[in-house]
């Protein structure tokens, strides 16, 4: 589903919860018209945003919300059309953010600064499904290397991130995994979670970070002739936004503003 599609079923969506809120519409005539399971599944095959597709899980609920909570129903409402417009305004009008070389596993959690970023670069801040910002960080930034095992046997960089809110976890970056040579050589094994450890600021001590993600990409002609052209049952000239070739990850501190330059990894 492209940029354009989404916008409207997000359109749909705000109508549909202000027409709730003026009592214009009944719950089972908005589960009638979008909010069914039925909605979702179609918008999952069309492939469309998994920020959409949670918030129109959550519509669906206004229902059992309704039965079992009616005095909390029209709060719900409200704060499920504000994310509504927020998700709305992130498109910011532009119907070009899909040529953004933005990594499948990214693609919706980095928000692009459209300021810093074109088809070869991206810079972005990271920011949870749930709409916050702030996160906690596991890693394995300081591992060491051993010269006595060959480097496919040792662990790469992996970094985890919290939501501080919902406390989701995103694999932010898994050296096995993404990049060119996680993605396309496979160099390294994915370190596991019990040997990573959570990272504090060095000036406050807090475990809480803004994060800012910069995405040198894979040059995508390229990628066709030395990989997909190469091994077409591996992949697909789509593929080169997951064979990027240098990552960095800029941290500020979400208590004391101490930003840092942390990461700064070539990746082919």
């Amino acid at each position: 589903m492209d940029n354009r599609c989404e916008q409207q079923e997000l359109i749909k969506i705000i109508g549909v919860l202000d027409s709730l809120k003026s009592d214009a519409l009944t719950i089972e005539d908005a589960n009638r018209l979008l909010f069914a399971p039925k909605e979702v599944k179609h918008l999952e095959s069309e492939g469309c945003s998994k920020l959409i597709i949670d918030l129109v899980w959550e519509c669906c609920e206004l229902e059992n919300i309704q039965s079992l909570i009616p005095d909390k129903l029209e709060s719900n409402i409200i704060k499920l059309k504000e994310r509504a417009i927020e998700l709305l305004k992130s498109y910011n009008g532009n119907d070009n953010n899909m040529e953004y070389p933005i990594p499948t596993h990214l693609k919706h959690l980095l928000k692009v600064d459209m300021s810093k970023s074109d088809s070869n670069y991206l810079s972005g801040s990271i920011v949870c499904e749930c709409g916050c910002d702030k996160f906690s960080i596991q890693h394995n930034e300081n591992r060491e290397y051993d010269p006595q095992i060959s480097f496919d046997e040792q662990d790469g960089l992996k970094v985890i991130v919290n939501c501080k809110e919902c406390e989701k976890e995103y694999v932010l970056f898994d050296e096995s995994k993404h990049g060119f040579n996680g993605f396309v050589n496979e160099d390294c094994r994915t370190a596991s979670n019990d040997s990573l450890k959570e990272l504090s600021c060095k000036t406050c001590g807090s475990r809480f970070f803004f994060v800012n993600v910069g995405i040198e990409a894979e040059d995508k002609n390229q990628f066709v002739e030395e990989c997909v052209n190469e091994f077409p049952e591996r992949f697909t000239a789509e593929d080169y936004v997951d064979s990027f070739d240098w990552i960095t990850i800029t941290l500020c501190c979400a208590n004391c503003n101490e930003s840092v330059d942390w990461i700064d990894l070539e990746l082919s």
